[in-house]
């Protein structure tokens, strides 16, 4: 069934507590042995929408981080303020807040108890041995499957060899049993760390936990428990080290107020409106899709009958969807929840999912909650818009490029999603080979989204080019991409331009 999930300034978090948390990450490792996919646990504080968003709406500060947390398989918050946050937006806020650091004794218990190994990855010289020795004492039952504090990289031109020095870490990884992998690397290196390696990984669950080694031999205390209960914890940790991080909370809450400032403001001018009873979509089959007209108001009130409604047909008819928004005129975090846990249950069956009858009072809801950017491109105008769409798409891969002669160069154009998936199935040598000696401008005016392990496959053409005093030049590149370069610090490794006139121009200099 489709969890219960808010919407919390882009990120839809889980709304468990702590035993209903491990008990669904007990419940995907059984499904592990269904479908051989790793899952990812995500733990989600104010420091992790900080450096995932930015202080404009529409802005983007890590699209990589944030696309990670937008799909990963459970979310937790991991801190008072984002459960204070759904509390004012929704009737039906977070239930509590379920940090890495509380989660990882619990579930060693658990594990304990059902026999599950568990993997230490990463943390400061041995305290993942300590961590597990201490957990040991307290499980004695408790099974580790292996203890590792590698150095890895996720950004600059260390990227290039990343892959392959991933290799012996995965191999000891996989061949070690283990059921649960604890990565202690920090936001967002842990994330990114996992997702760069997502399809090659053989463990049931991953839980990216930062600091919680520190945390449990008590190398870094923690707060009374008074504030951590009250919020305050981050006042306790800033004492301890107050060097290091009182500008770093200080830049936090007052980014956080301001990303927060528009959303609470358009919920208070919707206090009536959100309190309306409200009917369940109705649903028509188009033999294309399933097009679900949803009603005026989406809200805590009805979204568990929505859930459950919804669900029956997706599940029952595998199909595209189609979500036609022209009689909403509110959402709230629990509504918006419900909508993304239906466009990810659509998208994880490989099926398509479109938007139709967007109104403004709608998208400025998507905008404030910071959705708008992972749903612009899947907004059309009615069903016949789907339809031709549908028929365009066809059976096109995620992602493809296409190459294009001209007078003394080539131009590569990549289209659509360059991901990790992707990039694991890109063949260079094959590519290389493809395009012989020639200069060439890669266009990615349509490569919608690309990742770290993206970035690092265009880094290795971009290499091999060099050393064949060959010239490579990008263009046409989104908001997004440039981004993800400055973030991973290879925004002046390739030569870039705005657009292919100027790049041609460039290329033949």
């Amino acid at each position: 069934m489709f969890d219960k999930v808010n919407v919390i300034l882009g990120v839809p978090i889980d709304n468990l507590d702590m035993n209903e948390t491990v008990d669904k990450i007990l419940e995907m490792i059984e499904e592990f042995k269904k479908d051989r996919r790793a899952r990812l646990v995500a733990t989600v504080n104010v420091d992790f929408l900080v450096n995932s968003l930015g202080w404009a709406i529409g802005k983007v500060r890590h699209p990589e981080l944030l696309d990670i947390l937008r799909r990963s398989d459970l979310v937790t918050p991991d801190g008072m303020p984002v459960v204070w946050l759904s509390r004012l937006l929704t009737k039906k806020g977070l239930k509590e807040r379920v940090t890495g650091a509380d989660l990882v004794p619990e579930l060693a218990k658990a594990c304990a108890k059902a026999g599950k190994k568990i993997f230490m990855l990463g943390g400061k010289g041995d305290v993942g041995q300590q961590a597990a020795d201490i957990l040991l004492k307290d499980n004695p039952n408790l099974k580790f499957a292996g203890i590792s504090s590698p150095f890895v990289y996720v950004e600059g031109e260390a990227l290039l060899g990343a892959e392959e020095e991933d290799l012996p870490i995965l191999e000891e990884i996989n061949s070690s049993g283990a059921d649960i992998l604890l990565i202690a690397f920090g936001n967002p290196k842990q994330e990114v760390w996992f997702e760069r390696n997502r399809y090659k990984l053989k463990v049931p669950v991953s839980i990216g936990i930062g600091g919680t080694f520190e945390f449990i031999t008590g190398s870094v205390s923690r707060a009374p428990v008074w504030m951590q209960r009250s919020g305050l914890e981050w006042i306790y940790r800033m004492t301890q080290d107050p060097k290091r991080l009182w500008k770093r909370y200080f830049i936090g809450f007052l980014k956080l107020g301001m990303m927060t400032l528009p959303l609470l403001t358009r919920h208070f001018f919707s206090k009536g409106i959100e309190k309306e009873e409200s009917n369940l979509p109705t649903c028509t089959n188009n033999k294309f899709a399933l097009t679900f007209k949803f009603p005026k108001v989406v809200n805590s009130v009805n979204v568990e009958k929505t859930h459950s409604m919804i669900y029956e047909k997706v599940m029952g008819d595998a199909t595209n969807v189609i979500v036609d928004l022209s009689d909403v005129e509110y959402f709230d975090v629990s509504g918006l929840g419900m909508f993304m846990s239906l466009r990810r249950q659509v998208k994880a069956r490989k099926k398509e999912f479109f938007i139709i009858g967007l109104n403004e009072k709608v998208k400025g809801s998507f905008l404030v909650n910071r959705i708008w950017d992972t749903l612009e491109r899947e907004v059309l105008a009615n069903e016949n818009d789907v339809f031709k769409k549908l028929k365009e798409k066809g059976s096109m891969p995620g992602f493809y490029f296409l190459i294009t002669m001209k007078d003394g160069f080539g131009v590569v154009k990549l289209v659509g999603r360059l991901d990790s998936f992707y990039a694991s199935e890109f063949n260079y040598e094959s590519f290389v080979e493809k395009l012989g000696n020639k200069n060439y401008i890669f266009d990615m005016e349509e490569l919608d989204f690309v990742d770290s392990t993206g970035l690092g496959t265009i880094l290795k053409i971009y290499k091999h080019f060099a050393r064949n005093n060959q010239k490579m030049v990008l263009c046409s590149l989104n908001e997004g991409v440039t981004q993800l370069l400055k973030i991973t610090k290879l925004i002046k490794v390739f030569k870039i331009t705005d657009n292919l006139n100027t790049a041609e121009k460039k290329i033949n200099s």
